[in-house]
């Protein structure tokens, strides 16, 4: 099985030794992502808003690796005050709803104190989808995996990636 590690060129990345992401086979798994962009924490005092854009760094880890939001299949969200977990599961299931992967939510520290949300994301991508995987979901055309205008190059999730990236 070969293994991927993916980067994005971050500062902690080559400083604590750790990739984005590490893509093992048809498994994908990111580092854990918090809403800080270039040192600067985003969404300060919005736990729903940090977990979006934590989310949103995990996913293009995924979709760097070449999969979707819809090959995910589990993810971990930590949150500083255990008051925000309504809104970050909430955030979630805007994000994840349709997926339904399995998820954690534990509470803890995280390293800098405007960091309410740290998240990790796991997804399987096999190479070939099968008809069956496929079934259900609509791409960013709005074509199903059954429709007879389906090119098939869409990945399932697209819909809800459209919004997100």
């Amino acid at each position: 099985m070969s293994v991927e590690r993916l980067t994005t060129g971050g500062p902690w990345e080559s400083l604590y030794g750790y990739a984005r992401a590490v893509k093992a086979g048809p498994w994908i798994v990111t580092a854990g992502c918090t809403a800080t962009v270039q040192g600067d924490v985003r969404c300060v005092g919005d736990p729903a808003g940090q977990t979006k854009e934590a989310f949103r760094i995990a996913l293009d880890a995924i979709v760097d690796a070449g999969a979707s939001v819809g090959d995910v299949v589990r993810t971990r969200m930590y949150i500083t005050d255990p008051m925000h977990a309504d809104a970050v599961g909430r955030a979630h299931g805007e994000l994840f709803g349709v997926v339904k992967p399995a998820a954690t939510v534990v509470v803890t520290r995280l390293l800098h104190p405007e960091q309410l949300v740290q998240v990790e994301v796991e997804a399987y991508h096999p190479e070939e989808p099968t008809a069956p995987e496929r079934a259900g979901w609509r791409d960013s055309a709005g074509l199903s995996a059954d429709d007879p205008g389906n090119d098939g190059l869409s990945a399932p999730g697209d819909l809800l990636l459209e919004g997100l990236l």
